[in-house]
């Protein structure tokens, strides 16, 4: 745990002197991510996960993302430590304020805020979203960085009673979630995928897409950049997307994949230039 932290805020310190990543946003990162350090949630008990070992050889992920359980007062202490962050952010004082007074006078309820993201509810977030006259995803990012800390305990947690070694997709094994981005490990490189809803580190095939399962190497290409020569782009023809790809084959420290993604945005400039899109957004909304 001690040598993730360290690890953490030396890539925190990294992003403050990156040319790609504006101050205001390095700045930010480091606040949410400090907030969120802070936060001690508690797993008491997994629910019983139905999946048999066959059927998840298979494919089929130990949990869907509804199953996943949440520490309520960390996650409801996150979320009001990041409206009062927002709130001495003059582009977004007048909505942390607002989600406030919806709060205290009792019209937004945090609790089935959260049922909705983990229910992907479309409707509430419209519904919300049109309240608060937002065109960004803020209060997506508002509840899944409160509950970031849960989500990557209870998968933590799970991965210890569970063996993943076997999993063979390119999705997540604990949760059925898109990757968020990927790593290049150890000297012969094998890839490893992180779950972009729970954080989850995997193993999986390279030469495959990892949103489509596009096996064909006539429709994957690797790109290369001379913005930041460590970090390739997967592409795939077959689905138009993209997913970058950290080399840290060299590297010992513990994996930061949440600021690695932030660090790297210049890529995803380069590879959206090149007509490509990648299906998730990165942990902080981006």
């Amino acid at each position: 745990m001690r040598e993730r932290t360290q690890a953490i805020y030396t890539a925190l310190d990294a992003l403050q002197s990156n040319p790609f990543v504006p101050q205001s946003i390095a700045t930010f990162i480091r606040a949410v991510v400090t907030i969120q350090q802070e936060a001690t949630p508690i797993i008491e008990a997994l629910p019983h996960s139905h999946v048999t070992d066959e059927s998840f050889a298979s494919g089929t992920s130990l949990y869907t993302i509804q199953q996943f359980s949440y520490d309520k007062r960390a996650a409801a202490s996150i979320f009001g430590k990041l409206l009062a962050l927002l709130s001495h952010d003059s582009a977004h004082s007048t909505v942390a304020l607002t989600i406030k007074t919806e709060m205290e006078e009792g019209r937004f309820s945090l609790e089935e805020a959260f049922t909705a993201y983990l229910h992907t509810d479309a409707r509430f977030f419209e519904r919300w979203n049109a309240h608060l006259k937002l065109s960004s995803p803020l209060l997506l990012f508002l509840l899944h960085s409160s509950l970031a800390p849960s989500l990557e305990l209870f998968a933590h947690t799970l991965i210890k009673e569970h063996s993943i070694e076997l999993w063979s997709e390119q999705y997540c094994p604990c949760c059925g979630s898109d990757p968020l981005i990927a790593y290049w490990l150890d000297s012969t490189g094998k890839q490893h995928n992180i779950c972009s809803f729970c954080a989850t580190e995997y193993r999986v095939a390279r030469m495959q897409c990892t949103y489509c399962g596009e096996k064909n190497h006539e429709q994957l290409r690797y790109i290369a950049t001379e913005e930041v020569p460590s970090v390739h782009i997967q592409t795939c023809a077959t689905c138009n997307s993209y997913i970058k790809i950290l080399d840290r084959k060299s590297a010992s420290s513990a994996l930061t994949p949440h600021i690695d993604d932030v660090a790297t945005l210049i890529i995803d400039v380069v590879a959206k230039q090149q007509g490509f899109l990648r299906p998730v957004l990165s942990a902080f909304g981006f």
